[in-house]
Formats: C-alpha cells, structure tokens, sequence
C-alpha cells in the first residue's frame, strides 16, 4: 500500500501543484523547506508525520506538543507547518495541508481541529489518494457537529460527560457539600445540563448535600463585575455552607476568583469547568510560563509548590495534562504504528487504547478511553473520548 502511495506522490505532484495554484492561487509559506527529507526511503525505516498546528490558538499547548514529537524524533520525521493555521482561510488550510503530503508525510495530525479540517482532507485524498492516515485532534475550546469530522480517520476529544468523577473526587477530599455555581443561560446548555444531572446523581449516591449558588452571566453584567461577584462572595459561601465543602463553577470567567478564595478561606477545588491546567493557575499564583510555553510538567510543579506555600494541601486537584496535549502525543505514537503495518486497518481500537495509557502513565494519571455517541445512542467507532485521572495537591 505504501509503495502504491510512493508513487501516487510522485506521479501526481506535478498535478497537485497545477491545481493547486489554479484552484488557489497561493503557494503555502514553507512549501519550499525541504529539511533534508525524500520520499524515496523505505517506509519503515523512514516514516514521515505531518501536524497541523497553532501556537496562537489557546494557550498553545498542542503546538508545544508538537514541537516536542519534532524534538524526540527529529525534524526530518515529524513535519509541522510554523505559521498560524487557526486564522487561515479555506484555501490556505488545503494548501497547506497538500503540502505536508507533498513533503512525504504518510500520516497528517490535525492538532487542533478548526474550521475547513474537512475540506482539506477531502482535497487531499482527491488529489493525492487515500494511503495518508488522517487523525483529528478535536478541540475542547472550538464547537462543531460531530459529522463535520467524519472524514478523519481518528478522532480524539476529552470526554464532556465528566460530571461524575468530579463529583467522585470531592468525595475523596472529603468533602460532605457540593456546590454548583452557574446561571440560567449555562445551565440551558445541553452539555452542562446533562454534567449537571450526573454530578446530582453521584452526590445522592455518596450522600454528598447538593447546593446550587446561581452567578452572574459575563455576558449581561461584564467579565469584571461577574469576577468580582464571585470574589466577594466565595468567602461567604465557604462560611455559610463549611469547610468542606466541594465548589464547581461553569462560567471560565469567575474561576480564578473562586479558586483563589478556597485556597485563602477554605473548601475544596476538585476540578476546573475547562480540564486544563493552563486555564486557571497561571493567573491565580501568577506563574510565568516564559520558557515554559505548554510545558504542564512545569505548570504542575510549580502549582505544586504554591499550593504547599500556601497551606491548601489537599484542598486543589486538577487534570494535569490537556486531553489535546496527550493526544498530539498519541496521535505520532499511533501514525508510527500504522505506517509501520502494526494496526489492523486505519482504526485499531486496541493499539489506541494502549497507547493511550502508555502516555498518561508518563504524565502519572489514569486514562479511560471510550467511544462518543451521537444523540439517540449511535456510536461513532472511530471518535474517541478521553477522561484522564487528577492529580491531587
């Protein structure tokens, strides 16, 4: 199969480029890089993986991942495009992305998933065939229907139904009360709702007491007074309902109040709305990540060091790693095996899983890989949830 796609790259390459500049117009900015790579090695011995991705999308971690794949196994075998994908139009992102093959890349990571993803694979394998291994590292800040990314090979997203081992790691802190602090316009959001209802459920299970505190919507008052809100009254709930009490707030805008409050006054933070470290800490201890772009090993050493300087151990759990950092990780890891025939077909459910645990244990967490379904129950075999353990302070 891979020979068949040797050729195809170099039977067609001239086509691909005529088209290219006729349906186009542009050149892509590093088309023209050759970093020393052919297309003529052996496959196994000389396996090439392109990624898509942003350094200005986010707080950037999938491109540090990325750049770290590129630093393990060297810049002739992972290929990245340098530039800001996340603001490119359609015809950038095709162009681009034909590129990469074009450069020899057997396997393409989409790290992370934005719009036009679909049309630059459908471009691609129209031009150049289908022997390249698309994996779809779905973004949890960006979203979209499920069916936009059906042509992706692999799928990955964290897992949104996480109500319950939120709930499940208060319990382990010891909390007896769990408070969910949100309002009217996120709680009519289907994906809260239902996270909801699960975190309900689990507390009634473990005895835990339900409290619902309703805040203000950033959206009709301000980011600053919904901030301030939320910081003048922390230390009023945690009086109120006890120190261990277990908070959980949905809006990303009041969780830096919050958790700087529990960590002054008292309570317990088991989780973040958003299952990132970058989205909360940094600005709570004003941690610099100069030098430190999208490093969580350091992120997490040094939460680790402020919670103890403060005296709030035991009190702070998070996920210590983003669900898109492990899964640019995974996705090379995975593309290596499939280009070296070690996967049964395009999507082996086995090979994943264990690589999905080989990555987490390096992060020190448990991983639990499951498949999404789409509403009414149909599971989509090839998009895959993740939900990774919690690291506790």
């Amino acid at each position: 199969m891979h020979k068949k796609r040797l050729w195809k790259l170099q039977a067609k390459s001239l086509v691909a480029v005529v088209i290219i500049t006729i349906m186009f117009s542009i050149t892509p900015v590093w088309a023209n890089t050759s970093n020393g790579m052919s297309n003529e090695a052996d496959v196994n011995n000389d396996w090439k993986i392109g990624i898509m991705t942003d350094h200005a999308w986010g707080w950037g971690h999938e491109y540090q991942a990325a750049a770290r794949m590129q630093e393990q196994f060297g810049s002739d075998r992972i290929i990245k495009n340098p530039h800001s994908f996340a603001y490119w139009n359609v015809t950038e992102i095709i162009a681009n992305t034909l590129a990469l093959a074009e450069a020899g890349a057997q396997a393409i990571i989409f790290a992370p998933t934005l719009p036009f993803t679909m049309e630059a694979i459908q471009a691609t394998r129209e031009i150049l065939g289908d022997d390249i291994l698309f994996f779809a590292v779905m973004s949890s800040m960006y979203p979209y229907p499920v069916e936009y990314l059906f042509y992706a090979d692999v799928m990955l997203t964290h897992d949104h139904a996480m109500g319950r081992p939120i709930v499940e790691q208060a319990y382990r802190m010891g909390a007896d009360t769990f408070a969910h602090i949100s309002f009217p316009r996120h709680l009519n959001m289907r994906g809260i709702a239902y996270r909801r209802e699960q975190m309900m459920e689990t507390a009634a299970e473990l005895g835990i007491k339900w409290v619902d505190i309703t805040a203000l919507d950033s959206m009709n008052v301000g980011l600053l007074d919904a901030r301030s809100f939320t910081y003048e009254n922390a230390p009023l709930w945690i009086k109120e309902l006890g120190q261990n009490t277990a908070f959980f707030a949905t809006p990303c805008a009041i969780q830096s109040s919050l958790v700087a409050q529990i960590i002054s006054y008292g309570g317990f933070s088991p989780s973040q709305c958003c299952p990132i470290p970058f989205h909360v800490f940094p600005d709570v201890f004003n941690i610099s990540m100069e030098g430190h772009e999208g490093d969580e090993n350091f992120l997490v050493y040094r939460i680790r060091e402020e919670v103890n300087a403060r005296g709030a151990v035991g009190r702070i759990s998070i996920r210590p790693v983003a669900v898109d950092t492990l899964a640019v990780e995974v996705g090379v890891l995975y593309a290596i095996e499939y280009i070296n025939g070690n996967t049964n077909g395009r999507n082996d459910n086995d090979v994943l899983r264990q690589i999905v645990d080989e990555v987490a244990a390096s992060y020190g967490i448990t991983a639990k890989l499951s498949n999404r379904r789409l509403e009414g129950g149909t599971i989509v075999e090839n998009f895959y949830a993740v939900l990774l353990g919690f690291v506790d302070f």
